[in-house]
This record gives C-alpha cells, structure tokens and sequence, in this order.
C-alpha cells in the first residue's frame, strides 16, 4: 500500500515513489508515462440500437460489459470504437455515430463523432469499423462515467442500426495515453 501525495491515480500509472522507515510508503510524482487500458464496453448481442431521423442510445443491458470510467485530470485518452453497423435498405445512407459522456444517453457530452456510409446495394449487410478519437480531461478532478454509443440516421429513409456479433464484436475502448 502507498499513499498518494499528488492525489488519485489511474490504475496502472507509473510513479515516483519515497519510503520512509518504518513503513510509510508515499507516491510523490507521476511520471508522465501512458497509463494503459482503462476498460471497454463490449457486445455480441446482434443489432442492439437503430437510428432513424432520431438519435438512439444503446441500452445498459444491451452491453456485455459497461464500465464505469475514470478520466484523471490533465491526462490524455484514446477512445477507439470498433464494430458493425447497416441499413435497412439497398440505396445508399448515412448515419452518426458518436461516443457520449453517461449512461444510454443522446444529450451527454459528445467525446466523438463519425459518419458511417453504407453505398447502394448493402442493404442488411454489416459495414465493419474502426473508429478513434482522443479526449482530455482538462477539469481539475477525476470524471467517472460510463459512455454511451449511439447511432442517428443522416442520409436516406431507413433504419441504420449498430451490430456486434462473435465475428465482430460491437465496443468501445478506453486507454489513458
């Protein structure tokens, strides 16, 4: 056990440490260096949110996993969301994707957004993707939230829906960079 001089610190975070005998073990500095892995929601589910002209959030119980995740201050993280996704319809349509602050929520700070192109003739096929984007917790504490996916129909008349199955897995990663 240490007790932390500068305040909280991610799991995995590398320090500078002082001991002090008879015991006392203290961190005294952060070094700077990547945290690493924070957590990831995940899901094999099939189709677990579709978007019209509306945004849809994914469902808490939609998730296999749902961390809580904290966001130390000052520190810099990767979110990347990997997956599936289509339309219900063979013309060619567009939807946002976005990675909010909160739980299943369409107002929570947007982290990220995207837009997922399915072309003419792809109706009811899963398009994969690979998204990324960085954030900074530039507040002078540590958020804890979960994140919510979700997807809004932009172009076109259908339904366009986020898919993961066993083959593609649906999820979004966090590490502190």
């Amino acid at each position: 056990d240490m007790v932390s001089m500068i305040g909280a610190m991610p799991a995995g975070a590398r320090v500078y440490a002082m001991q002090v005998p008879p015991g006392g073990n203290f961190i005294v500095a952060d070094t700077g260096a990547p945290g690493g892995f924070i957590g990831a929601n995940t899901t094999n589910n099939g189709t677990v949110a579709t978007g019209t002209g509306t945004e849809q959030a994914i469902p808490s119980a939609s998730w296999d996993n749902e961390p809580t995740y904290t966001f130390a201050p000052g520190r810099m993280f990767q979110i990347d969301v990997v997956g599936g996704a289509f339309s219900s319809v063979a013309t060619a349509q567009a939807a946002n994707i976005r990675v909010r602050e909160g739980t299943a929520t369409i107002v929570g700070t947007v982290l990220g957004t995207w837009e997922h192109i399915a072309p003419a003739g792809y109706n009811g096929a899963a398009i994969s993707f690979t998204y990324m984007t960085y954030v900074k917790n530039s507040r002078s504490t540590a958020v804890s939230t979960k994140l919510s996916l979700t997807i809004q129909r932009i172009l076109g008349a259908s339904n366009y829906s986020l898919y993961g199955d066993a083959s593609v897995p649906l999820s979004v990663a966090v590490q502190d960079i």
